[in-house]
């Protein structure tokens, strides 16, 4: 699966840097991760507002889940790829040269302990994670 170099929607730099990609995936690629949401098996117990996680960490779950679902699994690897990370800071970098230049122009490197060398001072080390949430739908939410 590859998803990088897809012109970005929306970009804005308050009140943080923040951009969207509109139709990242093609639209098969959504309908198969909607239609194999992980189901309430993988969710821990909601927290505050009836919130359910699914998170990377949890190492046995995430075999579990991936190893029935190619399409997650394939959109996940993709994220977790170099070639993504170079793609998400092509664009974060001229928000970023707003606020702390000297980051800016560090090039991102997915964290890798096995890989050390004095030039990966120079880099910004980068460790990609992830979260599958959901909100319960009959948790009635109180206003303010």
């Amino acid at each position: 699966l590859r998803v990088t170099n897809k012109e970005i929607s929306s970009c804005t730099s308050e009140p943080f840097p923040f951009f969207c990609w509109d139709n990242y995936l093609p639209e098969d690629i959504y309908v198969e991760l909607d239609r194999s949401w992980p189901n309430n098996e993988f969710y821990n117990s909601p927290i505050y507002g009836g919130k359910r996680a699914f998170q990377k960490r949890e190492t046995e779950k995430v075999k579990k889940f991936l190893d029935k679902n190619d399409a997650w699994r394939s959109l996940i690897e993709s994220l977790e790829t170099q070639e993504f990370i170079n793609d998400i800071q092509k664009f974060v970098k001229p928000l970023q040269k707003i606020y702390r230049p000297f980051v800016a122009n560090r090039k991102w490197k997915i964290v890798n302990n096995d890989n050390f060398s004095i030039r990966n001072l120079f880099n910004l080390e980068v460790d990609v994670d992830w979260e599958l949430s959901k909100y319960d739908k009959n948790i009635r939410y109180r206003k303010f």
